[in-house]
């Protein structure tokens, strides 16, 4: 026999009075995001995780609480995604912020088992939140401004300020993540673009920045590949067999930490498209498009490309990679029309690859006479 749960923190209650679900339509919900969260597929766990914010009955959420902790532990939940979807729909239910620990799974445990039961959730001041708020905005403003004039450090102290005061605002999070990863600290950026999704599964900049992460580290150990490469050309110049091996290896596994980078850039961008319904859909396609192409997979590049051209048309950088994807396909005529549209729009081109595409086309043009 299950036990009751006596207990309802207040905060619970005011949500589900706001919250116009039946009951039935409440009950319905809850079931199938129970389902989802135990489901041995990750898709589904990262589904219902996000699902679960929707829930308004007291009595489900209170059922729903201790399942969306469950899945902050890393131990037992290997998708990020999901761990990310609870941590949001776990503040949004409950009213809690833990700042920095808000995906801290020992943190909520902590909360729901034993301060819960000891007393209420302590109820702010109005006027103070609004005070707060206030200058957690002002603190990120001024933070934007040293970032802007590459005062990092400045910076990152005025954004970790910010969310100290208010960490529900997802851009908070996600300048400190800039600060950070302007600063090379790729884990710690990632960290808290991870922070920003956790406050708003819809903030597509967290998602688009992450993906940076990710992207920015594949093409810097590119030119570590590039180093290795022409080092076994010169191996096998020399006839060097044994470090031609070695060569060999070491280009074999960084190649593989590469693509690992980026599956997870291109996932993460995966992501943005699914939630973004504003203006920035745009990056999301032209991000991946600039994954394929990075990996000379040029078929798979001109798709997103193209779309992202759509939404924005006058985009230099967008136009200069699908003249490189068209060059790649063999599509001259269209990369000869993107290279014009660049410099149209102010632009340049490489002369060199810019000579290639017109000698390609004059010899389709005499090959078609």
């Amino acid at each position: 026999m299950k036990p009751t749960i006596a207990w309802v923190p207040v905060g619970l209650l005011a949500l589900a009075a706001t919250c116009g679900c039946r009951p039935d339509e409440d009950n319905a919900r809850y079931k199938r995001v129970k389902e989802k969260l135990e489901s041995p597929k990750e898709n589904d766990r990262a589904i219902g995780a996000e699902m679960a914010r929707g829930i308004s009955h007291p009595k489900h959420i209170a059922r729903i609480v201790p399942v969306l902790i469950e899945r902050l532990d890393s131990k037992k939940e290997r998708n990020p995604w999901t761990s990310l979807y609870a941590a949001s729909s776990l503040a949004a239910l409950t009213g809690q912020d833990f700042g920095e620990k808000r995906r801290d799974y020992q943190r909520w445990r902590t909360w729901w088992y034993e301060e819960v039961k000891q007393k209420l959730p302590k109820r702010e001041d109005p006027g103070e939140g609004r005070i707060k708020r206030l200058n957690a905005n002002r603190l990120n403003s001024q933070g934007e401004f040293h970032l802007a004039g590459n005062n990092t450090v400045k910076a990152m102290d005025l954004f970790r300020r910010a969310i100290a005061l208010d960490g529900s605002v997802a851009l908070y999070h996600s300048n400190l993540g800039l600060a950070l990863l302007k600063m090379g600290d790729y884990d710690g950026a990632e960290h808290r673009f991870d922070d920003a999704i956790a406050v708003n599964p819809r903030f597509i900049l967290g998602y688009l920045n992450k993906g940076t992460v990710y992207s920015d580290r594949a093409a810097k150990r590119r030119e570590v590949a590039v180093r290795i490469r022409q080092a076994i050309r010169d191996f096998e110049a020399r006839g060097d067999r044994k470090n031609l091996a070695s060569a060999r290896a070491s280009f074999k596994e960084i190649m593989k930490k590469i693509h690992a980078e980026e599956e997870r850039a291109l996932d993460t961008y995966r992501h943005a498209v699914a939630v973004d319904r504003g203006d920035r859909l745009w990056a999301a396609h032209a991000a991946m498009g600039r994954v394929y192409m990075q990996r000379g997979d040029f078929e798979k590049a001109v798709g997103p490309l193209e779309r992202a051209g759509q939404m924005r048309r006058n985009d230099i950088g967008i136009h200069r990679d699908l003249a490189l994807t068209y060059y790649g396909l063999d599509q001259y005529y269209r990369a000869s029309r993107e290279i014009k549209r660049v410099e149209e729009l102010g632009g340049k081109m490489d002369p060199g690859f810019t000579k290639k595409v017109e000698q390609r086309v004059e010899e389709m043009l005499k090959s078609s006479d």
